[in-house]
């Protein structure tokens, strides 16, 4: 008790019969995390950094714990009162957290502000894992504001080895001594980066929602950060900001454009650039990539199919059939017939046609028509046509064939989720319960487009 602490560190001794004991300064919670902890019975060290304490009273507490520190004994305590008197320097900021002192001038040292509660004799302190690396003096300071670099070097002048060292602005004044403390990682080797790839070989810079932009896409640390640089011109330039890391992937798109205006059309290569909290950096293959000055042109085109050359199949049930008209009225017109051999409620009889569309880089709209009628004209019969998606499904798109001979046309829809094997449109056209259809023809109005 009493014992006088001015030098911004202070030992502890204790004795136990064995597991470990605990010291904490002013504690607020005693089953918390330690100021510091021995287990090395029976007889216990433990430093303790007071530089961060006030002047003035302090309880020092010390309790018995497992040997783990997995539970502490918070009922029985032993505690002492101290003074605590020394100079209080303050650690205000630095310039970064991690250094790589290997001269590319990123983060190749670190800058400590602090401050001088009063005058004194100050010097900087490193300290690694295997002890101090550097003792600099800075010689007498005023109080306030101070600023020190520390280069990455130690006293032989070497660069230290990568790992985690405790920077010290360390101050004297008489018989009192203050101690300011920050944490600098020390980090020189470059990022590992995995593959690169390059999502295209091509990119059109017209904004039309073709090839409109490349992807460049590689693993990466969490901490890197990325861009890409366009090799071209006679020199690089960057194209993107750097960017965080998401999910340990790196994604870095390009439009063909710099500074939002498209690149004369060429052949130029990418490079991805990936820079850690260091500023280490790690370049990646050059990424060959073709510009190209083409846009897509919308086109308009017309297809008409009689309704026997179109068809590819049927499917009916045993009362119905699906055939092509022989006789004077409807003479070779296809005809769906539901009910045509028997009666049946259910009955039904459906016909898939199909037909090739122009070869296109893409489809925009389609709209498609049927010019038919009753089979029987006594009867106000109905027919229904519905278009199959991409994977062969009905798709919704469907339109209903009327009760007198004539044009029947379907709503106007999006092509690209409609195109079967790359350029087949598809549709059924079906009758059900007991109705007779007959369809002459069908026309296909669509847009598509190619490059030009």
């Amino acid at each position: 008790p009493g014992a006088a602490a001015n030098r911004g560190r202070l030992t502890v001794s204790a004795t136990a019969a064995g597991g470990a004991v605990r010291v904490a300064l002013d504690p607020a919670d005693l089953n918390g995390p330690e100021i510091g902890a021995d287990a090395t019975a029976p007889s216990y060290s433990v430093d303790l950094d007071t530089s961060a304490a006030r002047d003035g009273v302090h309880e020092l507490v010390a309790i018995l714990c497992r040997a783990d520190l997995t539970r502490c004994d918070a009922s029985h305590v032993s505690n002492v009162q101290i003074l605590i008197n020394q100079l209080h320097p303050t650690i205000i900021g630095t310039s970064t957290r991690v250094i790589s002192p290997n001269n590319d001038r990123r983060s190749d040292g670190v800058d400590i502000s602090f401050t001088l509660d009063r005058a004194a004799t100050a010097w900087l302190q490193v300290d690694g894992t295997a002890g101090r690396v550097l003792r600099r003096p800075l010689g007498a300071l005023a109080t306030g504001p101070q600023a020190v670099r520390w280069d990455g070097r130690g006293d032989t002048g070497r660069v230290v080895a990568d790992g985690r060292y405790v920077a010290r602005v360390q101050t004297a004044s008489k018989d009192l001594i203050g101690s300011a403390a920050v944490v600098v990682d020390v980090d020189t080797k470059r990022p590992v980066v995995g593959p690169v790839h390059l999502s295209a070989s091509r990119v059109l810079p017209a904004r039309d929602d073709y090839l409109d932009r490349v992807v460049v896409t590689a693993a990466a640390p969490l901490a890197a950060r990325s861009r890409l640089l366009l090799i071209g011109a006679g020199r690089p330039l960057p194209l993107s900001p750097w960017g965080n890391t998401s999910g340990h992937v790196i994604e870095q798109p390009w439009d063909g454009r710099v500074d939002g205006h498209p690149v004369t059309p060429g052949r130029y290569a990418l490079r991805l650039v990936s820079t850690d909290e260091a500023g280490n950096r790690r370049f990646s293959r050059l990424l060959a990539v073709n510009v190209s000055a083409a846009r897509l042109l919308e086109r308009r085109a017309t297809v008409t199919v009689t309704a026997g050359d179109s068809l590819d199949e049927s499917v009916v049930d045993a009362c119905s059939t699906v055939s092509t008209r022989t006789g004077r009225v409807h003479r070779g017109w296809v005809s769906y017939d539901s009910s045509a051999t028997c009666q049946s409620g259910d009955a039904y009889a459906a016909g898939d046609h199909h037909v090739r569309l122009r070869p296109a880089v893409r489809y925009g709209t389609v709209r498609l028509s049927a010019y038919g009628g009753p089979g029987d004209p006594r009867y106000a019969d109905t027919a229904r046509v519905e278009l199959f998606d991409r994977l062969e499904n009905l798709s919704g798109a469907a339109f209903r064939l009327g009760s007198s001979v004539g044009t029947y046309t379907g709503p106007r829809v999006k092509a690209t989720p409609l195109v079967v094997r790359s350029r087949v449109l598809a549709w059924t056209t079906v009758t059900g319960g007991s109705a007779w259809y007959d369809v002459q023809s069908y026309r296909v109005d669509y847009t598509y487009f190619v490059l030009g």
